[in-house]
């Protein structure tokens, strides 16, 4: 760990030396800019954004400060009333009597009902879109000003190749940002194409907490950009007509809820379906019906309230004309690239726009050989590019705004767009912003399916949930699968598993028993009590002993989850650390399915499931599907596979001859073709074969993107193998504190008593006269729990030190004696000591106890200096704190009086011991029990460190000293005066006389 960091250190160094024209673009990000873009377009600059998250209530307005910002804290509640915005309350003159007053925010109407708090991302719903090219280094800082809950982000597309530990997912890749802390990422913006940013924390992001990240491609060296861009020329789309302006022409979807998340998600996981109730007096013994699509799967558990397009849409109860849709231009005669980004919490949209075609070119950043379609289905996680050919001014005479709609899957054939739960915007040839007056007669214009399919002119769907819509519906499905990648795939293929030692891997999204609690093969995911990037292999182990599930490859133990847990709520046994360990630099067939072990029975996989990976794309290969009965209806679940249990799929594979390669006679490598995609829906009853290689070391999560799903247990973590590059140093760690009721007295049993501590006088010569001046040791405090009596605190009494007569314990170690110590020019002397503190045997010292090949054993107390490199040179020494120092670190010893050598640290442990010595020489460092250590006494609160590693001296507040620190520790240096209990000491040659105070201040 200690060699990494240091080649961190020098490589960081050659970036800076050879990139010394590298532009930090800090783009404006605040509460008046929902798209924040960096115009610097070189792959080498770096985009820096700021990320303000806070809680906001709709149809409210904010004071914005002298920075445009807004902190929440001064509103004024607005509403529209016939198209016209006004003050709820005439008296109200915060922002004015006017909508146009700029002192603050506009209201967010979200569907023009809900009266309700949301989760602002800079001050708005959604978070602002994020604009990057290809390549470039971005740096955004996120502020979490929630009052009461931890937030993380994950960059969603982004594979953080080498920073796994910026993927953003709380306990798995890092901890939470607490409330009023902030947290910077920084990554690569590699994976170009349409992506988004979203909380992975708790319910978050279906309240708000998202946004579109949009990377540019580069316009030299992307092979495949170069290929859309021929493939353009090809469709006769002339480069002067071609727009492409992600800031105007992107689309988030979010099906918006009555209450906020966490409510909901209370209601689901305790299986009451009360979601409509405000009132006591209002429960009864009937619930909802559960909305399901035209296969009869379930599509929602919650019943639907209202769907937004970028943070705006319509409530079915309130009229058009009091609601705000979102606009996007257009201009006749053009062809332009739009961009979709499924959001949802539940629902998967069918979109659609209105007397246009669709040309989908690029899936989750993809580009693929171009389908033209009527509709789109998007799942939450999913994206999709698609090209739109406007129409002529010609075919503009009636009409000049067409309804942009995103339909749930519980539509029917005659259903019309006042029945349809939907989302809406408006598709605008005009110049100016459609006004709210003319919403209505724009979507009666919408044509239901009987009228837009016909059976002489049959629509086509991309990305459906099931195999085929029912017959007269007149809708054609094209599957995920079916699509091709634009070229062939530049990179090494995955072998295609022939054998039953071929790479594989199983996940079987399903239900676990009467409950319905959401499991992958019947395992309930418990995010582990810390973060995994964050821990180094002894914390793992501990984590893996007590946390993870028991090992699935355990024969005798196959079925632990197999159960029908009609009397259990969760099983104990089944609710842990799901984690799935994969090799490095192999080939894996991973088969996601939602089955059940017997096919006729629906109840525990009647639900289709967005499956991302986190880390990864992978190549879709195939799309399985059950069985289906006349109206379409899914009848019976795919049998494929073997579920490996009786009640629920806890150990799928394949059955006899019906593998991929078998079925299909595939053998050698895979398409080269086959679509790229990073979040896949997974079919009811059905299943889908994926491929991907493990090359990017790391802990990634595998998980439904159904928001309540994941938050039940729908998830796995994968440990792929390899080198993991560490995280950074001061990245946060979380987990469980416990505390023995022994270890609290013993903490308690040395902390200073509340009362006053008893001054001490010090003398102080000040030219040839001694004046008396005060000065006061009090006890160092640090966070590693090192207590100790006295001001001064490092060896135990029993210590050896070396003197020109041979060992002697600290405790009969007298000023003038002679030390073996280590020199300012990392060459052992003997110096004389000039100081020595001791502390009261009746007080407690808590120690660390740190043990070296050789049998090297040194006790010191946690806060005090152990000096240690990287490598074996005594020179590239640094001081470390002792309760820092790791096993397998590397402190330097002294073999004899005139040979230094560096050793490997086997062990730590800690002890509470009375006493405490600390001898100070005119070297500075001294070899304790034959190791190279300092210690260090505190004076009015400021830390003097004696310890010499180097030619230069630092002031305690500038100097960091620690390779493992997780806080700001320093040392300082005394260069004439050493305090003791109530003496001073100075040497006879070297050294002038100060007072304290200006020794405080002093630099030399």
């Amino acid at each position: 760990m200690i060699r990494l960091s240091m080649l961190l250190e020098v490589f960081c160094l050659l970036i800076l030396v050879s990139h010394q024209q590298v532009i930090a673009e800090v783009v404006t990000c605040n509460h008046n800019t929902p798209v924040c873009e960096c115009t610097a377009t070189n792959p080498n600059d770096v985009c820096e954004f700021r990320l303000d998250i806070e809680m906001l209530q709709t149809f409210t307005r904010y004071l914005l400060d002298e920075d445009e910002d807004s902190r929440g804290t001064a509103g004024s509640v607005w509403r529209i009333n016939n198209g016209e915005w006004e003050r709820v309350n005439p008296k109200d003159t915060l922002c004015g009597s006017s909508i146009d007053s700029t002192n603050c925010t506009q209201p967010f109407t979200v569907d023009g009902y809900t009266f309700r708090s949301f989760i602002a991302v800079n001050g708005r719903i959604p978070g602002p879109t994020l604009i990057v090219t290809e390549g470039q280094l971005v740096k955004v800082n996120v502020i979490n000003r929630l009052a009461s809950e931890s937030v993380s982000v994950h960059w969603h597309g982004m594979h953080q190749r080498n920073s796994n530990w910026m993927d953003g997912v709380e306990h798995v890749t890092q901890c939470g940002i607490p409330p009023g802390a902030s947290f910077t990422y920084i990554f690569k913006a590699e994976q170009y194409g349409t992506h988004w940013y979203h909380s992975h924390s708790g319910a978050q992001r279906t309240d708000g907490l998202f946004g579109a990240l949009i990377v540019k491609e580069k316009e030299q060296g992307n092979l495949q950009y170069t290929a859309f861009l021929n493939k353009l020329t090809e469709m006769n789309i002339q480069q002067n007509t071609y727009v492409d302006n992600p800031g105007e022409h992107t689309l988030t979807f979010l099906d918006w809820q009555k209450s906020s998340s966490l409510d909901l998600f209370t209601l689901i996981h305790s299986t009451i379906r009360y979601f409509d109730i405000d009132k006591v007096s209002e429960l009864s013994g009937s619930e909802p019906d559960r909305t399901r699509s035209s296969d009869n799967a379930e599509i929602g558990p919650v019943p639907y309230w209202s769907g937004l397009i970028n943070g705006r849409g319509r409530h079915n109860d309130t009229d058009y004309s009091n609601s705000i849709l979102s606009d996007f231009n257009v201009t006749a005669g053009n062809t332009y690239r739009f961009r979709l980004i499924g959001a949802q919490s539940l629902y998967a949209y069918r979109f659609s726009i209105e007397d246009h075609n669709l040309t989908v070119i690029a899936t989750d950043g993809q580009f693929i050989e171009p389908v033209t379609v009527d509709y789109i289905i998007i799942h939450s996680g999913e994206r999709y590019d698609f090209l739109l050919q406007t129409k002529a001014e010609s075919d503009l005479v009636s009409t000049q705004q067409f309804m942009i709609r995103a339909v749930t899957l519980s539509f029917t054939v005659t259903s019309t767009y006042l029945q349809e739960q939907s989302a809406e915007a408006i598709l605008n040839y005009n110049s100016d912003d459609t006004p709210s007056s003319e919403y209505a007669g724009i979507a009666a214009r919408s044509q239901p399916v009987v009228e837009r399919c016909t059976s002489t002119d049959e629509c086509e769907a991309l990305n459906c949930p099931f195999k085929n819509f029912p017959d007269n519906f007149n809708i054609n499905c094209t599957h995920i699968h079916q699509l091709q990648l634009l070229t062939d795939y530049p990179g090494d293929l995955p072998d295609v598993a022939t054998t039953a030692n071929s790479p594989r891997l199983f996940f079987n999204f399903g239900f676990e028993g009467t409950r319905q609690t959401s499991t992958i093969n019947g395992r309930n995911l418990k995010l582990p009590s810390a973060s995994l990037a964050q821990l180094d292999a002894s914390e793992l182990t501990g984590i893996r002993n007590n946390e993870y599930c028991e090992d699935e490859k355990n024969e005798n133990n196959e079925k632990k989850c197999d159960r029908d847990n009609t009397e259990e709520v969760i099983s104990p046994d089944c609710y842990c650390t799901h984690v799935v360990d994969v090799e490095d630099s192999r080939s894996y067939e991973l088969v996601i399915s939602a089955v059940g072990p017997n096919p006729m029975s629906l109840g525990n996989f009647l639900f289709a499931h967005p499956v991302h990976l986190h880390g990864h794309y992978f190549h879709v290969v195939d799309i399985q599907f059950g069985k289906y009965n006349d109206n379409g209806e899914l009848s019976d679940g795919n049998s494929d596979l073997n579920c490996g249990g009786d009640t629920l799929c806890v150990k799928p594979r394949w059955r006899n001859n019906r593998d991929y390669s078998t079925r299909k006679g595939m053998t050698g490598k895979i398409s080269s073709k086959a679509p790229l995609k990073d979040t896949l829906l997974i079919p009811a009853g059905g299943y889908a074969v994926v491929y991907f290689k493990t090359d990017n070391p790391g802990w990634w999560f595998l998980h439904c993107h159904i928001e309540v799903h994941q938050l039940e247990g729908m998830g796995v973590i994968i440990n792929e193998g390899g080198f993991k590059t560490p995280p950074p140093d001061g990245m946060n760690k979380c987990g469980d504190f416990p505390l023995a009721t022994d270890q609290f007295i013993s903490a308690t049993a040395v902390t200073a008593s509340p009362s006053p501590e008893p001054t001490l006088t010090t003398t102080t010569v000040v030219s040839t006269v001694f004046m008396p001046t005060t000065i006061q040791i009090t006890p160092t405090n640090t966070n590693s729990g090192g207590g100790g009596g006295g001001g001064t605190k490092c060896f135990p009494p029993d210590a050896v030190v070396r003197t020109r007569n041979g060992p002697l314990l600290m405790k009969d170690v007298e000023i003038g004696m002679e030390l073996l110590a280590l020199s300012s020019n990392h060459e052992l002397v003997y110096s004389p000591v000039i100081l020595m503190l001791d502390v009261d045997d009746i007080k407690l010292a808590n120690y660390t106890i740190i043990e070296s090949s050789g049998n090297h054993k040194l006790t010191l107390t946690p806060n005090h200096l152990v000096h240690a490199s990287k490598t074996n040179d005594i020179s590239s020494s640094v001081p470390i704190f002792a309760s820092q120092v790791k096993k397998g670190d590397k402190i330097f010893v002294a073999k004899s009086p005139d040979v230094i050598e560096a050793v490997e640290v086997v062990s730590t442990s800690s002890q509470v011991i009375k006493g405490a010595y600390a001898p100070l020489t005119r070297e500075g460092t001294v070899v304790v029990n034959d190791v190279v250590a300092s210690c260090y006494a505190v004076v009015n609160d400021h830390q003097f460190a004696h310890a010499t590693f180097g030619p230069l001296r630092y002031l305690y507040d500038t100097f960091h000293t620690s390779l493992h620190s997780k806080q700001k520790q320093g040392i300082a240096w005394y260069p004439s005066m050493l305090q003791s209990l109530g003496k001073v000491f100075l040497d006879d040659s070297n050294y002038k006389p100060m007072k304290v105070e200006d020794l405080i201040k002093s630099s030399d």
